[in-house]
């Protein structure tokens, strides 16, 4: 194959079944223009499916530069089934989709950008957002009990939070792209795990490797979650003590019941906080943590223009303190406080 023949990425999407979730994840691919200018093989891995998946796919392969159906003759699991997708790949880059996903503009193409530009980083996951537009995942933290937690769930996705690029021990496999020689170096995901841990498992040994696991906000999707995860408490316990056997020795607590407390003497604004879990109260004191450093920048720059007689600069800067997101992250304290569920508006 010529150099200029040669795939940029393999997307591949592991399916079993639910031909209605996948056909909505491939037109958002298509309509969202997912994949920018790269030249790009679309996969479908068929995990032994016996709906109309097989067949319904082929009216899509005149969609995508390329397209194909590896299909298993009966269901191995996630694992498996991505790595049969994996072998059949030509794409200098890899990115594992969920059926269940819906792409947002150029959201792959963002990935493999990073991946193509920052040799030091081995992995990159995407902000998911619920439908109504709230975080799923923007990147996992772990506990002092060892449990894997999408930090920043629930929080509305225009938050600075969940804005900038940031460096985790794991990412969800629900989109998550990697290069194809570290993922091939590594042996691919552990067939040992079943329905949960193949992801983090994988994020640890590209991390082995020396290299970084971020999440690009930028690259953004849709996800039900709920959906593919149905079945995943059945074998949670048997990957969990699979996983601390292997990592359990470079593992690092994120929410560390030290920070817990430090979050339980910080935030006092609220009052009582007997009432909310461990991981609110460390969310809230992220949050608080981003607005006093936001605030002390707004006054200092309002300080700055009034002496340079700045006047609509100052008059600006200073208008954020009665009407901007400052008092919608406020609401979003008290929410979670009185635990209401309500949608969050986004704040203009």
């Amino acid at each position: 194959m010529n150099s200029s023949d040669m795939m940029e990425l393999s997307v591949i999407i592991p399916v079993f079944n639910s031909w209605r979730l996948t056909e909505a994840c491939l037109e958002s691919l298509r309509a969202r223009q997912a994949f920018g200018d790269l030249k790009t093989e679309v996969i479908i891995a068929d995990d032994g499916s016996f709906d109309e998946t097989r067949e319904r796919c082929q009216v899509w392969a005149t969609w995508f530069t390329s397209f194909r159906v590896v299909c298993a003759e009966r269901n191995g699991g996630f694992a498996k089934n991505c790595n049969s997708g994996a072998a059949a790949a030509t794409g200098r880059f890899l990115v594992f989709l969920n059926n269940d996903t819906k792409a947002e503009s150029n959201c792959l193409e963002i990935l493999v950008r990073v991946l193509d530009s920052n040799p030091a980083v081995g992995i990159v996951g995407s902000k998911l957002l619920y439908p109504d537009g709230t975080i799923q995942h923007a990147g996992m933290a772990v506990d002092d009990s060892k449990t894997w937690r999408h930090v920043f769930r629930g929080l509305p996705g225009w938050h600075p939070l969940v804005s900038e690029p940031r460096a985790f021990q794991a990412v969800t496999g629900a989109c998550l792209a990697v290069r194809t020689a570290d993922f091939r170096e590594v042996g691919g995901f552990d067939t040992g795990y079943s329905m949960s841990h193949e992801d983090v498992d994988l994020c640890f040994k590209i991390s082995a490797l020396g290299k970084l696991v971020v999440v690009e906000p930028k690259s953004v999707l849709i996800h039900l979650e709920t959906v593919s995860d149905d079945d995943r408490w059945s074998t949670m316990s048997q990957n969990e003590v699979r996983f601390i056997e292997r990592w359990g020795q470079v593992l690092k607590c994120d929410l560390h019941s030290k920070t817990l407390e430090y979050a339980k003497k910080q935030v006092t604004l609220l009052g009582n906080l007997s009432n909310l879990t461990e991981f609110d109260q460390l969310r809230l004191l992220l949050i608080r943590e981003y607005c006093e450093k936001r605030a002390t920048e707004i006054q200092f720059k309002s300080q700055v223009s009034a002496l340079e007689t700045e006047l609509a600069a100052t008059k600006a800067e200073v208008v954020y303190f009665r009407n901007s997101k400052a008092y919608q992250w406020g609401d979003f304290l008290r929410r979670i406080y009185h635990k209401v569920k309500a949608p969050f508006a986004r704040a203009d």
